[in-house]
Protein backbone atom coordinates (compact mmCIF):
# COMPACT_ATOMS: atom_id res chain seq x y z
CA UNK A 1 0.00 0.00 0.00
CA UNK A 2 1.22 3.54 -1.23
CA UNK A 3 0.81 6.28 1.48
CA UNK A 4 0.21 10.00 0.25
CA UNK A 5 2.87 12.24 1.84
CA UNK A 6 1.21 15.11 0.56
CA UNK A 7 -2.50 13.87 2.24
CA UNK A 8 -0.53 12.93 5.41
CA UNK A 9 0.75 16.18 5.31
CA UNK A 10 -2.18 18.22 5.34
CA UNK A 11 -3.48 15.50 8.19
CA UNK A 12 -0.95 16.74 10.54
CA UNK A 13 -1.22 20.08 9.58
CA UNK A 14 -5.41 20.19 10.30
CA UNK A 15 -4.34 18.24 13.54
CA UNK A 16 -1.90 21.14 14.47
CA UNK A 17 -4.12 23.75 13.90
CA UNK A 18 -7.15 21.98 15.69
CA UNK A 19 -4.91 21.71 18.49
CA UNK A 20 -3.48 25.18 18.58
CA UNK A 21 -7.13 26.60 17.94
CA UNK A 22 -8.75 24.69 21.10
CA UNK A 23 -5.73 26.47 22.82
CA UNK A 24 -3.64 23.47 23.76
CA UNK A 25 -0.26 23.87 24.36
CA UNK A 26 1.90 20.70 23.77
CA UNK A 27 4.00 20.68 26.79
CA UNK A 28 3.91 21.32 30.32
CA UNK A 29 7.41 22.69 31.98
CA UNK A 30 8.57 22.52 35.43
CA UNK A 31 12.25 24.23 35.50
CA UNK A 32 12.68 22.80 38.81
CA UNK A 33 11.77 25.94 41.23
CA UNK A 34 9.03 26.65 43.49
CA UNK A 35 7.34 28.98 40.21
CA UNK A 36 5.37 25.52 39.63
CA UNK A 37 4.74 24.87 36.12
CA UNK A 38 3.95 26.99 33.22
CA UNK A 39 2.97 26.26 29.51
CA UNK A 40 5.10 27.38 26.88
CA UNK A 41 3.47 30.84 24.97
CA UNK A 42 1.46 30.35 22.24
CA UNK A 43 -0.17 32.01 19.61
CA UNK A 44 -3.77 32.13 19.95
CA UNK A 45 -6.20 31.13 16.27
CA UNK A 46 -8.54 34.84 17.39
CA UNK A 47 -6.49 36.91 14.93
CA UNK A 48 -7.74 40.16 13.73
CA UNK A 49 -7.06 41.47 10.22
CA UNK A 50 -7.24 45.05 8.57
CA UNK A 51 -6.99 46.49 5.13
CA UNK A 52 -5.84 49.91 4.00
CA UNK A 53 -8.64 51.90 2.65
CA UNK A 54 -9.74 55.32 2.40
CA UNK A 55 -6.31 56.35 3.99
CA UNK A 56 -7.27 53.99 7.23
CA UNK A 57 -6.90 50.70 8.28
CA UNK A 58 -10.76 48.94 8.01
CA UNK A 59 -11.30 45.63 9.84
CA UNK A 60 -12.32 42.76 7.64
CA UNK A 61 -13.02 39.06 7.94
CA UNK A 62 -11.34 37.33 5.11
CA UNK A 63 -12.19 33.59 3.74
CA UNK A 64 -8.57 33.01 3.24
CA UNK A 65 -6.66 35.38 5.78
CA UNK A 66 -3.19 36.10 4.56
CA UNK A 67 -0.56 33.38 4.76
CA UNK A 68 3.19 33.88 5.80
CA UNK A 69 5.64 32.45 2.81
CA UNK A 70 6.43 29.39 5.84
CA UNK A 71 2.92 28.58 5.36
CA UNK A 72 -0.19 28.97 8.45
CA UNK A 73 2.21 26.10 10.84
CA UNK A 74 5.30 27.13 9.48
CA UNK A 75 4.66 30.04 10.84
CA UNK A 76 3.02 29.11 13.79
CA UNK A 77 5.53 26.68 14.65
CA UNK A 78 8.86 28.93 14.45
CA UNK A 79 7.11 31.35 16.91
CA UNK A 80 6.50 28.61 19.04
CA UNK A 81 9.67 27.16 19.41
CA UNK A 82 11.17 30.69 19.41
CA UNK A 83 9.00 32.31 22.48
CA UNK A 84 10.00 31.79 25.77
CA UNK A 85 7.89 32.46 29.14
CA UNK A 86 9.96 35.00 30.65
CA UNK A 87 11.46 34.25 34.06
CA UNK A 88 10.51 37.33 35.86
CA UNK A 89 6.97 36.82 34.29
CA UNK A 90 6.66 33.23 35.80
CA UNK A 91 8.00 34.59 39.38
CA UNK A 92 5.50 36.87 39.14
CA UNK A 93 2.67 35.17 37.81
CA UNK A 94 2.42 37.68 34.67
CA UNK A 95 -0.31 35.78 32.44
CA UNK A 96 -2.39 36.70 29.84
CA UNK A 97 -1.89 38.18 25.70
CA UNK A 98 0.31 40.22 24.06
CA UNK A 99 -0.63 41.50 20.69
CA UNK A 100 1.75 42.22 18.41
CA UNK A 101 0.23 44.62 14.93
CA UNK A 102 2.39 43.41 11.87
CA UNK A 103 1.58 45.96 8.83
CA UNK A 104 2.36 43.83 5.44
CA UNK A 105 2.52 45.29 2.53
CA UNK A 106 0.91 45.26 -1.43
CA UNK A 107 3.48 42.33 -2.36
CA UNK A 108 3.45 40.63 1.20
CA UNK A 109 6.86 42.40 2.29
CA UNK A 110 6.44 43.06 6.13
CA UNK A 111 7.03 47.14 7.11
CA UNK A 112 6.64 46.86 10.61
CA UNK A 113 5.54 45.48 13.76
CA UNK A 114 4.73 46.67 17.00
CA UNK A 115 3.32 46.12 20.41
CA UNK A 116 -0.37 47.15 20.59
CA UNK A 117 -0.93 45.43 23.49
CA UNK A 118 1.14 44.60 26.88
CA UNK A 119 1.13 42.54 29.99
CA UNK A 120 4.89 43.40 31.19
CA UNK A 121 7.19 41.15 33.12
CA UNK A 122 9.48 40.90 29.98
CA UNK A 123 5.92 39.33 27.91
CA UNK A 124 6.28 42.23 25.47
CA UNK A 125 10.08 41.92 24.76
CA UNK A 126 10.15 38.73 24.15
CA UNK A 127 7.02 38.34 21.70
CA UNK A 128 8.67 41.08 20.02
CA UNK A 129 11.95 39.50 19.93
CA UNK A 130 10.31 36.38 19.05
CA UNK A 131 8.15 37.08 16.21
CA UNK A 132 10.92 38.50 14.28
CA UNK A 133 12.34 34.66 13.34
CA UNK A 134 9.03 33.88 11.27
CA UNK A 135 8.01 37.79 9.62
CA UNK A 136 11.68 37.50 8.27
CA UNK A 137 9.99 34.98 5.54
CA UNK A 138 7.47 37.38 4.62
CA UNK A 139 4.05 36.77 3.34
CA UNK A 140 2.36 35.94 0.60
CA UNK A 141 0.52 39.55 -1.29
CA UNK A 142 -2.80 39.49 0.44
CA UNK A 143 -6.02 39.62 -2.27
CA UNK A 144 -9.12 41.18 -1.12
CA UNK A 145 -11.32 42.39 -3.91
CA UNK A 146 -9.51 41.13 -6.22
CA UNK A 147 -6.40 42.86 -5.94
CA UNK A 148 -3.08 42.80 -3.84
CA UNK A 149 -3.43 45.10 -0.69
CA UNK A 150 -1.85 45.92 2.38
CA UNK A 151 -3.13 44.34 5.43
CA UNK A 152 -2.22 45.27 8.82
CA UNK A 153 -2.94 41.58 11.37
CA UNK A 154 -2.92 41.48 15.03
CA UNK A 155 -1.37 38.43 16.58
CA UNK A 156 -2.30 37.83 20.49
CA UNK A 157 0.43 35.76 21.94
CA UNK A 158 -0.98 34.33 25.51
CA UNK A 159 0.86 33.55 28.27
CA UNK A 160 -0.52 30.95 30.90
CA UNK A 161 0.97 29.58 33.81
CA UNK A 162 -0.56 26.18 34.76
Amino acid sequence: MKLDKALMMKTLAIGLIMFFAAGCSPRIYNNGSNYGNYTRPFVDKKLAYFVWENDAFVEIKPENPPVSKLGEMGFLKSLYYTVKYPPLARENGVQGAVVISIIVDETGKVLSSELKEGIGGGCDEESMRAIQTPLAAGFEPFIWNEKPVKVRIDMPVKYRLE
